[in-house]
């Protein structure tokens, strides 16, 4: 499920972010996936276990710049 998707400033790339384990960057002239940024975060209370958890990106947005990019989640921003 898509939460949430921005369009560079110049509108040449795709930012998508949602309940997936990734934010996915893609390139809209070509409609390919650039680069995938996992979103898995380590469990602290049990270092023992390794466990991982899943992070659900509520929003994302590219810079003005087109340099950046911001996602925020119910742990804080990325």
């Amino acid at each position: 499920l898509i939460n949430s998707i921005h369009y560079s400033s110049d509108g040449t790339m795709l930012l998508v972010g949602g309940k997936f384990p990734f934010i996915a960057l893609y390139d809209v002239a070509s409609r390919v996936l650039l680069r995938r940024y996992p979103l898995t975060k380590l469990r602290r209370d049990v270092p023992a276990k390794k466990e991982t958890r899943k992070i659900v990106v509520n929003a994302v947005r590219c810079s003005p710049t087109g340099r950046a990019w911001a996602a925020l989640t119910l742990e804080g921003m990325i």
